[in-house]
Parts: C-alpha cells; sequence; structure tokens
C-alpha cells in the first residue's frame, strides 16, 4: 500500500479518525468539530494535522497507525466511565424519549 496522499483526504473515514487525532492532539475533546474552533484554534489544528500527516503517515502501512492512534484515543479519551452518546450526534439528532416502538399497522 503506498504512502498517505492528497487523494486519501477525500476519504471521509480517514478525515474522520484524522480530526479525533488532531483534536487530542491540540488538547481538544476529540469529538469537538473543527468549526467550532476559533480561528487561533483552527491554525493550531492545521499545524498539528500537517506535521501528523508529514512525521506518521508518510508510510506505506499508514492505514494501520492511522487506526491504532483512533483506536487508542477512543478507548483513553472518549469511550470512558462519563461518556454519554446522546451527547456526541455530530449534526444528527437522536430523539431519546421514545416510550415504545411499533410496527406500522396495515391499511
Amino acid at each position: 500500500m503506498p504512502a498517505f496522499t492528497m487523494e486519501d483526504f477525500k476519504n471521509r473515514q480517514v478525515l474522520e479518525k484524522l480530526q479525533v487525532i488532531t483534536m487530542s492532539q491540540i488538547g481538544k475533546h476529540p469529538l469537538i468539530g473543527f468549526r467550532n474552533l476559533s480561528s487561533g484554534e483552527k491554525k493550531k489544528f492545521n499545524k498539528a494535522l500537517n506535521e501528523y500527516v508529514r512525521n506518521s503517515l508518510l508510510i506505506e502501512d499508514w492505514e494501520i497507525l492511522l487506526q491504532n492512534d483512533f483506536n487508542t484515543i477512543c478507548i483513553d479519551d472518549i469511550f470512558t466511565q462519563t461518556f454519554k452518546a446522546e451527547h456526541h450526534t455530530f449534526g444528527c439528532p437522536i430523539d431519546t424519549d421514545i416510550k415504545e416502538l411499533r410496527k406500522p399497522e396495515e391499511v
């Protein structure tokens, strides 16, 4: 497998993993969205992202390293005792007040 390229930025899963890793590196909660950063924090994020790609992903097995770094952050920083999924919907609101689900009655 070739080293990381600009083409890999088009892969949504790769982008999400990079965002989680980079947020953690700059001292932000890994699930904070880029759009929620100040302009100064965005510059810090971009610098950290470029350094991570340059220092870590320009190898043949970059996907394994990316996944391992992502998994470590998930275990250590995200899925902790205080994690509540309803606080992290990424713009996809979830109705957590569902009382009962029923199969629709046939007409």
